[in-house]
């Protein structure tokens, strides 16, 4: 029977209510779980691995007792005795003295030291609570050794874990990994999503299910809307025009492990199993949409790459003080260059761009949308559908009334996906 990797985020691991409920929908056999830190106490590892690098023991010790206090106290609650963290603690504890002490100091591999017993503990405590062996992830997931940004070994590290992984489910501390020195090592971005796609790889899983606070993936990402609605499908190609220009849930590189592989993403709620959340499928033929709203892109000292799949790399100068530029890289070829034509010769100033992902945005419900926004004279100052790609482009001059502007796209997108 194939394997089931489950990843648990940081925002569900904040009580031990949360691991309570956790535990419950996990099986005993072919589950491989992976574990983020506990709720707000990946901050604290932050906050703790910077006072350290600052020499400032006091501030820095008081920080660990923090956290050591914060995880006994949901080990209390879940009936664990204290001297399974114990050894967690006092390496801890010691690999701080040594920072402290230290006189020369390797910022990101003393990031990498201390923030990876953030995972490390929270493993700890749900597998002791669950009653399920940890295969350890600084001994099976070796690295390349780039301290805060490593990347898997993918052939050593299948060869270590599969002679770990039996039948029985099992726990994986997420974001970790290590060197060839086991030096501890994590993976940046959305870490623990990587190390869940990776092992997904390994064991040709037969999904990968992302437990959050969220019913999916929302239709728009913009706090405008913060009652969005939730896509039930989308497929690959819809995620990758979001994951270029703003990573939402995995890092490029953790999708192109998805792609290859041709994993099924099933995100959901655990605060609402009841909910189907959002599924994400090499191809879908339900209907979706996606917007990533951007705002307060200056001019001024702005230089940000934009990615749409697919095209060579083509730089636009814009016209700007410090001759600042966007690099595009996409499809949309002569009418993008119009566009940032136009731009050249209008904008000193602010604007923001809002990208739209649909398989059901045709070129007459876009012409609809541009009359819609000019009859509220909320005109985009240039915009751009591409079909085949199913993207569109809007690009506003700040001026513009953001948020009435934003609520127009919403509302009149939404009202096409619900038929």
């Amino acid at each position: 029977m194939a394997h089931t990797v489950h990843k648990f985020s940081s925002e569900i691991l904040k009580s031990a209510s949360d691991i309570r409920k956790l535990v419950s929908i996990i099986p005993k056999t072919n589950s491989i779980c992976v574990v983020s830190g506990l709720g707000e106490t990946n901050t604290l590892f932050r906050e703790l691995v910077k006072s350290a690098g600052q020499g400032n023991q006091e501030k820095a010790l008081f920080i660990f007792e923090q956290i050591k206090q914060a995880h006994l106290a949901i080990a209390n609650e879940l009936n664990i005795p204290p001297r399974h963290l114990e050894s967690c603690f006092i390496e801890l504890n010691n690999r701080l003295r040594i920072i402290i002490s230290s006189s020369e100091r390797v910022y990101n591999e003393d990031y990498d030291a201390i923030v990876s017993y953030a995972s490390i503990l929270a493993t700890t405590i749900i597998a002791r609570y669950a009653n399920l062996p940890i295969i350890d992830a600084l001994k099976v997931i070796k690295t390349d050794g780039q301290f805060n940004n490593a990347k898997i070994d993918v052939d050593l590290s299948l060869k270590l874990f599969s002679e770990q992984l039996v039948n029985q489910s099992c726990f994986v501390a997420g974001n970790i990994g290590s060197d060839q020195k086991n030096r501890p090592t994590t993976f940046n971005v959305h870490g623990s999503n990587y190390t869940a796609a990776t092992l997904a790889a390994f064991v040709k899983a037969n999904e990968i299910v992302i437990w959050t606070s969220k019913n999916g993936i929302s239709v728009i990402k913009d706090k405008l809307i913060p009652d969005s609605l939730h896509n039930s499908k989308i497929d690959y190609d819809g995620i990758s025009a979001i994951v270029h220009v703003n990573p939402m849930i995995f890092s490029r590189y953790t999708f192109n492990i998805i792609q290859q592989n041709k994993l099924k993403i099933h995100i959901r709620n655990l605060y609402d199993q009841r909910n189907d959340g959002t599924y994400i499928t090499a191809t879908t033929t339900a209907p979706y949409l996606l917007i990533n709203e951007f705002s307060n892109l200056s001019m001024v000292n702005f230089d940000r790459l934009i990615k749409i799949p697919d095209l060579e790399t083509i730089p636009y100068s814009l016209a700007a003080n410090d001759h600042s530029s966007i690099i595009i890289n996409g499809n949309l070829i002569d009418q993008i260059n119009k566009i940032f034509n136009s731009i050249s010769h209008h904008f000193v100033a602010n604007i923001y761009t809002v990208f739209i992902t649909s398989n059901c945005l045709s070129e007459r419900v876009f012409n609809q949308l541009i009359k819609t926004l000019e009859e509220q004279k909320l005109s985009p100052l240039t915009y751009q559908l591409n079909t085949r790609k199913n993207l569109s482009v809007l690009v506003f001059d700040q001026s513009v009334n953001k948020q009435k502007a934003i609520e127009i796209i919403y509302h009149h997108l939404i009202s096409i996906i619900q038929q």
